[in-house]
């Protein structure tokens, strides 16, 4: 019979204490202190093991994050100048900061758009690494078939009746509902934090500022057209790497755990906190000393700071934006054990 080994959800105690009575222990060990002795070491040796893998598995996460996030820009930023080519056209009207026609930018159906083929993208990615990498079970699907579908999903064209019948709908219908709810967040938010909002004003500021250099303004149309258009491709670029830094990882998060309660349920499962990414923030250290240790219920909230998560990344508890914003944490989820 092997030897006991450490389950995720026990303390140290709760192990020992099982451990120095296990039956092979008894038989193989028959010495007390000895018995005590091999099951610290057994302790050790785990605690050791899951280190090395959970840091393996956070440099691989990392990895896939940064790939996602080269897929996920030119969504988000195509976004941004989509609105601003338009918003060029209203300047050539009017061309003042105050055109009330810029009020009538970034619709919040564009935007939920937007959101919506990022975090399909993302989900679908990350989903797949996830059983690909944890061998939860043989995929239905060959190699190929798979590389295909992701290819049409990053690239936002229409799947099949038979790809979509194929493909997890659990993926893609859990990620639609969480790009939904992400952006009525973001749109129940005041304009000065929420996407749509910002990308206005700063728009306007843009055509303020420039608007009060009597060089500018001293210009033709077409060519401080091509200023404010110059200046908002800059902005543009600063604020779309902004929203694919924090989205991608609230996005990789949700689909692993949409994996793995797709595979075990989610009343089988715990997950644990494991930091990420360089210059990793106090509470982010903190809930991964607290996460690791012992891991909680795939159903219940992290508690990261002051704030409530379901994984990092997550919005859907109100989560403060200094817990949000550029995290690279990962929420790992673990198979309860008997």
């Amino acid at each position: 019979m092997p030897l006991p080994k450490p389950r995720a959800e026990e303390s140290d105690n709760q192990f020992i204490s099982r451990c120095v009575i296990d039956e092979t222990m008894l038989s193989e060990y028959p010495n007390r202190s000895q018995r005590y002795a091999v099951c610290s070491n057994l302790l050790t040796q785990k605690k050791i093991e899951t280190k090395n893998n959970e840091q393996k598995i956070a440099n691989q996460f990392g990895k896939q994050v940064k790939i996602a996030q080269k897929k996920n820009y030119p969504l988000v930023y195509k976004y941004y100048m989509s609105n601003y080519n338009k918003a060029m056209d209203m300047y050539r009207l009017e061309d003042t900061a105050t055109n009330s026609n810029y009020n009538t930018l970034f619709k919040e159906i564009e935007m939920k758009e937007m959101y919506k083929q990022m975090y399909r993208q993302t989900g679908l990615r990350f989903y797949l690494w996830y059983r690909k990498n944890f061998k939860l079970f043989v995929e239905k699907l060959s190699r190929v078939e798979l590389d295909i579908l992701l290819d049409k999903i990053e690239r936002g064209q229409k799947l099949t009746r038979r790809e979509m019948q194929n493909l997890e709908s659990t993926v893609l219908n859990g990620m639609d509902r969480y790009a939904t709810q992400r952006t009525n967040y973001l749109a129940l938010a005041s304009e000065v934090t929420s996407v749509s909002g910002v990308a206005r004003d700063t728009l306007k500021k843009v055509i303020r500022e420039l608007t009060a250099d009597e060089k500018f303004m001293s210009l033709g149309l077409e060519p401080r057209v091509k200023e404010i258009t110059k200046r908002l491709k800059f902005k543009s670029r600063w604020m779309a790497r902004r929203v694919v830094q924090t989205e991608t990882t609230a996005a990789a998060n949700n689909a692993i755990s949409l994996s793995a309660q797709d595979v075990y349920g989610k009343d089988n499962l715990f997950k644990k906190w494991i930091a990420g990414g360089a210059n990793i923030r106090d509470t982010h250290a903190t809930a991964t000393s607290i996460y690791s240790r012992k891991p909680i219920e795939e159903s219940k909230p992290f508690l990261v700071g002051s704030s409530y998560l379901m994984f990092p990344g997550d919005t859907s508890m109100g989560a403060l934006a200094k817990e949000i914003i550029n995290c690279k944490c990962i929420s790992l989820p673990v198979i309860k054990t008997d």
